[in-house]
């Protein structure tokens, strides 16, 4: 196999197991989401690092989550490829850009947490993901404390929130179509298609939650107020209706994991050129 041909199979293996445990993880949140709203809404959510917590304490715990950190790291090295050699042309524009920043910014949050889970796995870190506050609060508290700290959070916040309105117009446009298999057609691509719009427009409703947080900590400048992904589904339990708000959210969460899956096995994946 030529050394070409062998880079271009390493690409697509690692983007295939990046999605494939994306999809794991996001699964993982959107079934203790459920769990938690059917409880009336009571006790704790989970982001990610508490369904890998929980994950690790079955009995293949160890095994999968060392699976999952395998494909973790094929997804930060599969978005760095997107980011920085563009092997499906978006181009050097302005929006192009942008879009390539966002890559960036994602493989760089996962990295994150696949070297959380590395460490849990060595006995390093606390099992405990801590995302309600823990992490987003730490950060904002960082930021708030740098010249111009709460504006730069209020962008931040901004951003989160335009992040949310992007996954809703790539559910309503169904622009995450272009990017499948040929081979997926029939009352199969139907079905992935209404998975799909479900879970993109589940996910915009946590991030455009999570951004708001973000712009009342910088108005009131308390990071406590911050909240990620975990507070953010707790918050939307808090709500009225929370445990109908809580469950649907969570629903349209392990619909967003199953289209990782689904991903993990139809997406077309480009290879960078020479």
């Amino acid at each position: 196999m030529s050394p070409r041909r062998w880079s271009a199979h390493t690409v697509e293996w690692a983007a295939r197991a990046g999605y494939a445990a994306k999809g794991l993880v996001y699964l993982g949140v959107g079934g203790i989401t459920a769990s938690t709203a059917l409880r009336d809404g009571s006790g704790d959510a989970e982001g990610s690092r508490g369904a890998l917590s929980q994950a690790l304490g079955g009995p293949l715990g160890t095994a999968l989550l060392i699976a999952v950190a395998a494909g973790i790291a094929g997804y930060v090295a599969w978005r760095l490829v997107q980011a920085l050699l563009d092997p499906e042309d978006r181009g050097t524009d302005a929006r192009a850009l942008a879009t390539r920043a966002v890559l960036l910014i994602s493989g760089l949050l996962y990295a994150s947490l696949g070297l959380w889970v590395v460490r849990v796995l060595l006995g390093r870190a606390s099992r405990s993901g801590g995302e309600g506050g823990g992490g987003a609060d730490t950060a904002s508290a960082w930021l708030l404390q740098q010249p111009y700290g709460r504006w730069l959070l209020a962008a931040a916040g901004l951003a989160v929130m335009g992040y949310g309105v992007g996954e809703w117009v790539k559910a309503v446009r169904r622009s995450f179509e272009k990017r499948m298999r040929s081979d997926l057609n029939g009352s199969t691509r139907r079905w992935v298609v209404r998975c799909a719009r479900f879970g993109l427009a589940s996910r915009g409703i946590v991030f455009l939650t999570t951004g708001t947080f973000l712009i009342v900590a910088a108005w009131t400048a308390d990071p406590d107020e911050a909240r990620g992904l975990e507070g953010s589904l707790e918050a939307l339990g808090d709500t009225p209706w929370g445990p109908w708000v809580m469950g649907l959210v969570a629903l349209g969460l392990a619909a967003y994991g199953a289209l990782q899956l689904i991903k993990a096995r139809y997406r077309r994946i480009e290879a960078p050129s020479d």
